[in-house]
Order: structure tokens, then C-alpha cells, then sequence
């Protein structure tokens, strides 16, 4: 195999772009649009996640940076989310028990994923949601952030 060009690089796809194709994939093939995050270890919900846009190109600039560039213009989606796992507001709850506390998520397909990625998803999405404008940051009493998709 021969480079193209001597400073080419592989693309690199953020971990965000799987779940949020997980995410597309399940409301192509079935009209859900909410999501319960579970962690595979413990069967637990982690996060409740409304995909509220699947595609937008987005510019973004933040003042406190971990997980995502200071700055940047992406392609991502916009999402309404719920951390109820650690660190979250009701953690240690089954999955019956947080859809009767959040009734509009009564229908919402569930994904799961090891609970490190639970984890790096509720802090990417906080981090995200960091990004937007105050009075812009909760939609249905649900806090909006955004994912990267490529």
C-alpha cells in the first residue's frame, strides 16, 4: 500500500458517531426517537436520550474543554438527555421504575453499552450541553447537548 501523501493520516471517528448511528438505525426501523441507556453489567438505566435532531452541522465555542476541542464546526446531532446513572439523580433504579418516573419515555427503545461508555457519553453529552446558551439548555425538562456524528 502506497501513502497518498507523507503527512496523511486514518481517519479518526469519534466514539459518539456509533451510538448516534445506533440511535438513527433504531428510529429508521422503528420510529423511536427516545432512548434508556443501560449499562451491560449491571442491566441498569444510565441515561434517557431523545434524539431530538439526527443531523446538523454545528459551530461551537467553549470556555472549559476535557473531552471535546475548544472549538469547532462538526456535523452532529442534537440530543435531550436525562444522566440518571452515577452521578445522575436517580441512581441504583431498574428500568420499570425510571420509565414510570419519566412517562414520555414509556416507548423508548433501549440500548446498552459497558458502563465506561455510559459513563463517556453522559460526560461528553454535559460537556456538550456547556456549549450552549444558557437559556437554550433545557428543552421538556430535559437538558439539550449534541454528539458528534463524523
Amino acid at each position: 500500500m502506497r501513502p497518498i501523501s507523507t503527512d496523511s493520516r486514518p481517519i479518526r471517528i469519534p466514539m459518539s458517531a456509533y451510538i448516534v448511528e445506533d440511535m438513527v438505525e433504531l428510529s429508521q426501523a422503528h420510529g423511536a426517537y427516545r432512548f434508556v441507556i443501560c449499562d451491560e453489567e449491571e442491566e441498569k438505566p444510565r441515561l434517557l436520550v431523545w434524539i431530538f435532531k439526527p443531523s446538523m452541522k454545528l459551530s461551537y465555542s467553549t470556555s472549559t474543554a476535557a473531552l471535546i476541542p475548544r472549538s469547532g464546526s462538526i456535523v452532529a446531532a442534537k440530543i435531550l438527555f436525562k444522566v440518571i446513572g452515577p452521578g445522575g439523580s436517580s441512581a441504583g433504579f431498574d428500568v420499570k421504575s425510571t420509565l414510570e418516573k419519566h412517562p414520555n419515555f414509556s416507548q423508548a427503545e433501549q440500548l446498552s453499552y459497558p458502563i465506561d461508555i455510559c459513563r463517556r457519553l453522559a460526560a461528553l453529552l454535559r460537556e456538550s450541553h456547556s456549549t450552549y446558551p444558557s437559556n437554550r439548555r433545557t428543552m421538556s425538562g430535559l437538558d439539550a447537548g449534541w454528539l458528534q456524528r463524523s
